[in-house]
């Protein structure tokens, strides 16, 4: 399982998958620019492993912040997770 967080409030459900589950492997990558040392510590010790992803790499993987879905409407990204990185072009 991969999870893409620097919230802690999903440790509790990784506390909960590990203890029903423990044969699946809980991989959590953290945007560098996201989590405090302390959450990342708690992350660290409830997942099997956790990185690091650089923002660069991130705003590369991101979709546009508006895509057309099939039906004609279109997805929207909210303006508070506007990519500052995108926006310097």
């Amino acid at each position: 399982m991969v999870l893409v967080t620097g919230d802690t409030d999903l440790v509790p459900p990784i506390q909960l998958v590990k203890g029903r589950f423990p044969e699946i492997d809980i991989r959590v990558y953290v945007p560098a620019s996201h989590g405090s040392r302390k959450e990342v510590h708690e992350l660290q010790q409830n997942a099997d492993r956790l990185k690091m992803l650089p923002v660069p790499l991130i705003s590369k993987c991101k979709l546009p912040p508006r895509v057309e879905l099939p039906d004609g409407t279109h997805a929207v990204e909210p303006s508070h997770w506007a990519n500052p990185l995108r926006n310097s072009d």
